[in-house]
């Protein structure tokens, strides 16, 4: 009998495409989803906390799951601020953990 499930997709456009990006549920950790991959994770009816960290930056949220929903994330490695430009110029610079709901 099928159930909820969590997917965490890393497809944006916007992702700087560089560092590893671990995502845990409820305090363990699942593994690491690479650029252009989506992580499924079945996971039990009810209240679920999801982080994805990329081991410098961290990012939380709670989601709630019921029957057979299908609860999807998108994560990313990020610029922030200018970091594009530098990112451009020099391949390096400033970025974040991106993550939203779908």
């Amino acid at each position: 009998m099928p159930g909820p499930t969590l997917a965490v997709m890393r497809t944006s456009p916007r992702d700087i495409k560089i560092r590893d990006l671990y995502i845990g549920v409820d305090g363990t950790e699942i593994g690491n989803v690479p650029y252009g991959e989506t992580l499924e994770i079945p996971v039990t009816q009810g209240e679920h906390s999801l982080t994805a960290t990329n081991r410098l930056f961290t990012k939380h949220a709670t989601f709630t799951c019921e029957g057979d929903q299908r609860v999807e994330f998108e994560v990313a490695n990020v610029a922030s601020g200018c970091g594009g430009l530098l990112f451009v110029v020099v391949g390096m610079g400033p970025y974040k953990v991106d993550l939203k709901r779908v």
